[in-house]
């Protein structure tokens, strides 16, 4: 792998805040300690990512496997990926529209400055802004790589449907919020939204 390992949240710093908030609070009880930190880098991620696209899990899973199959189980560097002929993915199970944007994030990575290193050095504004020139990366995708593959602790993603409903259900709301609530619900939860979103998920389960 070309990234180090991504950073971890501090779970006990965040549910010790939490803990006391009245919508956060019941539901750290409920569930218990949840702990969603990166575990891949962020070139690893955003592949991914773009490779689970509009696919069922179980379809995304076995075609990413596949792929890392092709390179003895490990993603390869950006510039490995860059040269590689686009068959390769397309054997993968890679559609051509998918083909075209992991090579799009591998020439970003390997030509135009983007490395874990860069991206702590940005702040969250400043990844949206890069990340959404790359060919099928959007808000949504970005907001979902600062939380599960940078591991920054405070991301509330407005886009999102569930965090929507779990909202709406869990402060009793007629109908879903829009984005400007949903940062005015979530003001008591800084710097943790990244953590209340993930009981906020679980939830919904």
């Amino acid at each position: 792998m070309n990234d180090p390992t991504a950073r971890s949240i501090d779970i006990s710093g965040a549910l010790s805040a939490l803990t006391s908030d009245p919508i956060i609070g019941p539901l750290i009880a409920q569930f218990g300690v949840i702990d969603r930190s990166p575990t891949e880098g962020p070139f690893h991620y955003l592949v991914h990512s773009i490779v689970s696209q509009q696919l069922s899990t179980k379809s995304a899973r076995s075609i990413w496997e596949r792929f890392l199959g092709l390179y003895g189980g490990d993603l390869p560097e950006p510039a490995d990926l860059l040269r590689a002929d686009a068959q390769v993915f397309r054997d993968a199970g890679f559609s051509w529209a998918k083909t075209r944007y992991v090579k799009d994030l591998a020439r970003h990575f390997s030509e135009e400055g983007l490395s874990a290193m860069a991206f702590e050095s940005m702040t969250d504004e400043q990844i949206r802004e890069r990340l959404v020139q790359i060919d099928g990366i959007g808000p949504w995708t970005v907001d979902m790589f600062l939380m599960f593959g940078l591991g920054h602790p405070d991301v509330l993603p407005t886009g999102d449907l569930g965090i929507r409903k779990a909202v709406q259900a869990q402060f009793g709301l007629a109908a879903q919020p829009k984005p400007k609530e949903m940062e005015e619900l979530a003001a008591a939860w800084r710097p943790w939204r990244t953590v209340a979103c993930w009981y906020l998920w679980r939830s919904l389960a």
